[in-house]
């Protein structure tokens, strides 16, 4: 219901501003009011207003914008000699919520982009469809993702529920139909579980975590599954949907977590960022791009998609190329 709402929010404003605009120059060209500075002023602020939600809703939502990370994860260890590096070229992406704003034809955009950056290695952080269980069909799509490594994805919140009761027959009902869709689809989907993978010359770890929201996100279980110890190798990357992860304790193993669930805050003006409140624990200060929480470091992506608000501003889709050394 929601999404109607803003959608009558957005279309409404735009007609009424619209409106107001014409009247002004119409009755300027007829001279029945004079030209001064308040009218001026006034006749740019709604110009000014009808731009910005316009360009808001309808220009910078389908804007697809590439960022470049590089993320150094070498730890050095005093009197040993470090091994040459080797870098990881991960695309990431999450938040692509088909359904009611963006359906297949957007994925087909997205996976093209991607594969024209020939990455070593795909991520998806969850969120895959909007509200309804039918919606995965327009991920077919997908099937078409390319990388030498694999493509791996985890479970967002939206992949089971709109809210957080995600116990419910409904809710594993969306989340199997999701998972379905994408192992169909060539995407290997991490549900607490753990693979071990080599760049090179070098191994690495790639856990996946359960949404957070269910209750059932454990990573002190995958590391027993896998038979993980302090020798493993390093770097550990863990892939999850809500970067609220990282306040967990047993994520002192972990070196770089990938997130997506933010949206960048999905709306933002200049010196103030995200103008929504962002639904995690950590908060807006961690909204999007690189931070280091403790000794973990954290990557946050806009997400592809939107939800709510048809809108975006100052935070356009995005599918982040990290280019991870280790």
């Amino acid at each position: 219901i929601m999404r109607y709402i803003y959608d009558f929010l957005i279309f409404g404003f735009l007609i009424i501003d619209g409106l107001l605009l014409i009247m002004f120059v119409r009755r300027w060209l007829k001279r029945r009011w004079r030209i001064n500075v308040a009218s001026v002023v006034l006749f740019l602020i709604l110009l000014a207003a009808w731009s910005v939600i316009f360009y808001g809703s309808f220009i910078e939502p389908r804007i697809l914008a590439v960022h470049t990370q590089k993320i150094d994860l070498v730890k050095a260890v005093p009197g040993v000699i470090t091994a040459p590096k080797e870098t990881l070229r991960a695309a990431l992406i999450s938040d692509i919520h088909v359904g009611f704003y963006k359906r297949d034809a957007w994925v087909t955009r997205v996976v093209e982009k991607i594969n024209s950056l020939s990455p070593d290695i795909i991520f998806i952080a969850g969120d895959f469809v909007y509200s309804k269980t039918e919606e995965v069909k327009y991920l077919t799509p997908l099937k078409n993702l390319k990388a030498p490594l694999g493509v791996f994805a985890v479970f967002g919140n939206h992949d089971y529920g709109e809210g957080r009761d995600f116990a419910t027959p409904k809710a594993l009902v969306r989340a199997s139909a999701v998972k379905k869709t994408l192992e169909s689809a060539g995407i290997k989907v991490l549900v607490n579980s753990a693979v071990k993978l080599r760049k090179g010359k070098k191994d690495f770890y790639l856990f996946g975590l359960d949404e957070l929201w269910t209750f059932n996100a454990n990573l002190r279980d995958v590391l027993k599954t896998i038979g993980y110890a302090a020798t493993a190798p390093h770097p550990n990357i863990l892939l999850t949907h809500n970067p609220d992860v990282v306040m967990l304790s047993e994520m002192k193993d972990i070196d770089l977590v990938l997130a997506g669930h933010t949206h960048g805050g999905q709306i933002r003006l200049p010196w103030i960022g995200s103008l929504p409140r962002i639904p995690t624990a950590l908060g807006n200060k961690y909204d999007r791009g690189l931070f280091n929480f403790k000794n973990i470091k954290l990557f946050i992506t806009n997400g592809v998609s939107e939800w709510g608000p048809r809108a975006r501003l100052m935070t356009p889709p995005e599918i982040a190329l990290l280019e991870i050394s280790f």
